[in-house]
């Protein structure tokens, strides 16, 4: 799934962006006092779930672990994302009457393409949906160039998975590792399993590998050859191939 596809004819300035440096906020927007006892407040806000987009020096607190997963998901979607938890509440009118909805995400990419995001189990849906779409004819221009719902089918296991290995492989990257594992795919014919690669590492551990590896893979040049790679989990038996891109580069 593409996550930031930009739709140039919807060039649109808002004045809202994500700021780094700091918490989206201590107690959801959604959970106000006078709505929700002090102490039920207090259990809900004790047991969020962080996340640190290291990549902009941000904090999130968030709701539930679906949503810090989809926050993960698209983090690693695109180093230069920006990330916000939370966004409004946006006004629109369902059958004559006043609605509101308050966006789980807000993400700003380095293309430009800013998206808000519904992040819902399946089974609790409900109206949403329509209420989506209604928000997309009505009031998205003022917003975001695109609205989109996440469920656990987005948010699949392998696709946290795969994101969570393309986040820590860019913490833990070494340039030299990385040009030595391209090397060898190079050499092995630009496709091998990931153990071959591993095997033909001089003097180097199956970790360092594997994470050279998901360095390639997150920069482009090196793909996971699998007809669903986005939702299968990469292993030594898994099938590397070099980017047409990569291959003919010097």
């Amino acid at each position: 799934m593409k996550y930031y596809d930009k739709d140039p004819a919807s060039e649109i300035l808002w004045r809202s962006q994500p700021s780094a440096g700091h918490a989206d906020r201590s107690l959801a927007l959604r959970n106000t006092p006078g709505k929700i006892p002090a102490e039920e407040r207090k259990s809900i806000a004790t047991n969020r779930v962080n996340v640190v987009n290291e990549a902009t020096d941000t904090y999130h607190r968030l709701e539930s672990l679906l949503e810090a997963n989809a926050m993960e998901i698209l983090m690693a979607s695109d180093p230069g994302v920006r990330i916000q938890a939370q966004y409004g509440w946006i006004k629109f009118r369902r059958s004559g009457v006043e609605k509101r909805h308050m966006f789980d995400l807000l993400a700003c990419f380095s293309n430009g393409c800013r998206s808000l995001y519904a992040v819902r189990h399946e089974e609790g849906l409900g109206d949403l949906e329509i209420d989506l779409e209604l928000i997309r004819n009505q009031e998205m221009r003022k917003h975001a160039h695109r609205i989109i719902l996440l469920t656990e089918k987005e948010i699949s296991k392998p696709a946290v998975y795969r994101a969570r290995e393309i986040l820590r492989a860019r913490n833990l990257k070494n340039e030299k590792n990385n040009a030595l594992a391209l090397e060898v795919l190079r050499k092995l014919g630009g496709r091998a399993r990931m153990f071959d690669v591993m095997l033909n590492m001089p003097d180097t551990a199956f970790s360092i590998t594997w994470n050279a590896v998901w360095v390639l893979i997150d920069a482009g040049l090196v793909i996971h050859d699998h007809p669903a790679a986005d939702s299968t989990p990469l292993s030594k038996l898994s099938w590397l191939r070099i980017s047409e891109g990569a291959r003919h580069a010097n």
